[in-house]
């Protein structure tokens, strides 16, 4: 929805030429600052005109996770027809100015997120960076570093005997 950027005054003309609906939420980055209180503008002239209104995920790299879906009625036309189910994250951007994002959306997610799922989120992630940090010796092959070589079993470097060929 960048014309809240680049046409807001012309939100009324736009209705007048006979557009069909408006995108209010969308995905990509440089859309996902659309502010609330112009979100709640364009719902308002929709609702009142009996536009369409969709979101739409640009996401572009973002992830692979879209953040909105729009729930439609085959059989409804118009503001009644599409329902459209944002993520909280995602609305919770347009309050902040879009460059932001890349440390407000990891922010926003973990500030959504119970004590459990964060402890755990924050526990993978301190498990995977100190795998990255582990030292290991030139020429050890690729794997867990000092815990592999701490727990290497005997078995398993053990030759297994030739088949028989009887």
């Amino acid at each position: 929805p960048e014309y809240w950027r680049n046409h807001w005054a012309d939100l009324d003309d736009f209705v007048a030429a006979g557009a069909d609906g408006f995108e209010i939420v969308n995905c990509a980055p440089k859309a996902i600052g659309f502010p609330a209180a112009a979100r709640e503008r364009v719902l308002q002239v929709a609702e009142s005109h009996d536009l369409l209104v969709v979101g739409a995920s640009d996401n572009h790299g973002w992830g692979q996770v879209t953040c909105v879906w729009n729930l439609s009625s085959p059989s409804a036309q118009g503001y009644r027809s599409n329902r459209v189910i944002a993520r909280p994250i995602a609305l919770a951007q347009g309050e902040w100015q879009a460059w932001t994002a890349a440390y407000t959306q990891p922010w926003l997610m973990l500030a959504g997120l119970s004590w459990s799922e964060r402890s755990s989120w924050l526990t993978w992630i301190l498990v995977i960076l100190i795998y990255r940090a582990v030292p290991r010796r030139a020429g050890d092959p690729p794997g867990i570093g000092i815990l592999a070589r701490s727990l290497s079993l005997k078995i398993l470097r053990l030759q297994r005997p030739p088949a028989s060929t009887d």
